[in-house]
């Protein structure tokens, strides 16, 4: 099955609807061809064509997302976790994203998407949640916007940014000296409009805390980014239609 895409030149969108979720095995067998590329690059041979295509940031997702996860210093340490989402014409897509203004006061626009997911490392299916955060994508006097154009945007203690949980660990971009970026290559703030780019860096453990504070300020940031060791590399790419905003029909 074909996972949906933009159109490429004069090729109409493939229709199909794929979740796939795949794990490096470090199988002994020597692949050939794209199977071999497959598994250099960490991915599982079997399913490589399933949703993502290769490693490289060919980005043509007509409504999903793309992101290799490559753990180090704690379980599941050397693992590689490739996820491929589509989630085209799904009629729960909706829940998975957070759009509008419901949570400001002075008509802030923001714009996430969060998925709880259950891959298979070492033969188990386990917890993993993933979010891409973009903050405010329209501000206000009070509140500068995060992302407001097209363009590239450095990892930093503000949005955007990439957060992991996989187990009891979590990892996010927002922790001091992490080197990565986000390009946005596409930008709206409407509904309809699309939203798409990449993304590739180091996140680093995150310990959260109940009194919310304040990662740009360095004596907070060291509080929840305490052990630089622990850390996950992240790649990946995505492209969204902006649905309707939170609370509209």
């Amino acid at each position: 099955m074909t996972p949906h895409r933009r159109p490429l030149g004069h090729l109409a969108t493939l229709v199909a609807l794929l979740f796939a979720v795949n794990l490096a095995t470090g199988c002994s067998d020597e692949p050939d061809g794209d199977a071999k590329k497959a598994e250099d690059a960490g991915v599982d041979a079997g399913n490589k064509d399933a949703g993502g295509g290769d490693d490289t940031f060919e980005n043509n997702w007509v409504q999903g997302y793309t992101v290799i996860i490559d753990f180090h210093g704690s379980y599941p340490d050397g693992k590689k976790v490739r996820i491929d989402r589509d989630l085209y014409d799904r009629a729960d897509t909706k829940q998975f994203f957070s759009f509008g203004s419901t949570h400001y006061s002075l008509g802030e626009i923001g714009f996430a998407l969060t998925e709880s997911l259950t891959p298979e490392i070492d033969g188990k299916t386990l917890p993993l949640e993933f979010q891409l955060n973009f903050g405010l994508v329209k501000g206000s006097s009070a509140n500068p916007v995060h992302v407001g154009k097209p363009g590239k945007y450095k990892f930093s203690c503000k949005a955007p940014e990439v957060r992991v949980s996989f187990m009891s660990v979590s990892y996010r971009s927002t922790c001091d000296g992490l080197d990565g970026e986000f390009e946005i290559t596409d930008w709206s703030n409407e509904t309809g409009g699309e939203f798409r780019g990449t993304f590739e860096g180091r996140i680093a453990r995150y310990f959260d805390k109940s009194s919310k504070p304040d990662p740009c300020k360095p004596d907070q940031n060291k509080l929840m980014c305490k052990q630089p060791e622990t850390y996950a590399t992240v790649k990946g790419w995505f492209g969204f239609t902006l649905p309707n905003k939170d609370g509209d029909q």
